[in-house]
């Protein structure tokens, strides 16, 4: 349950990190150095950044399934406009859940693409050798 405990408090903190700093400025180890923790002991809870902001995505789409209260046969009122704000903010977290999901991918062809160079420059390397060994 531990575990559990430090990886809400990491996410919170996370929260409040991207709140201050926006999505762009947003830095992993300024969480680390919040939470008191070093870089290592981060990756342990959340392997990657991305791993992180989703938890954060989570995070708010929990709170806000939990935090929604549901009028009924009421006139708009200012918690009707807020609940439209939240439905709204939902929609965003969802594209930004499908832009993090295109990340992922992309990052994984960019992966097998690297592998399939480093095949390729230890092909390159052994010729060179067998050409250099060749010619003595």
């Amino acid at each position: 349950m531990r575990q559990r405990d430090r990886k809400s408090e990491l996410v919170e903190i996370a929260y409040r990190v991207i709140v201050q700093n926006g999505l762009e400025g947003f830095r992993i180890r300024q969480v680390a150095a919040e939470a008191g923790i070093d870089n290592g002991t981060l990756h342990y809870h959340f392997p990657s950044k991305e791993a992180l902001i989703l938890g954060v995505v989570d995070y708010l789409m929990e709170d806000l399934k939990i935090n929604r209260v549901v009028w009924k046969d009421a006139e708009q009122t200012a918690l009707d406009e807020l609940r439209m704000e939240f439905d709204e903010l939902r929609m965003d977290l969802d594209e930004l859940r499908m832009d993090l999901d295109e990340l992922r991918m992309d990052l994984d062809e960019v992966g097998a693409y690297l592998d399939e160079l480093r095949v390729d420059l230890v092909e390159i390397r052994r010729d060179r050798v067998q050409v250099g060994g060749a010619g003595r």
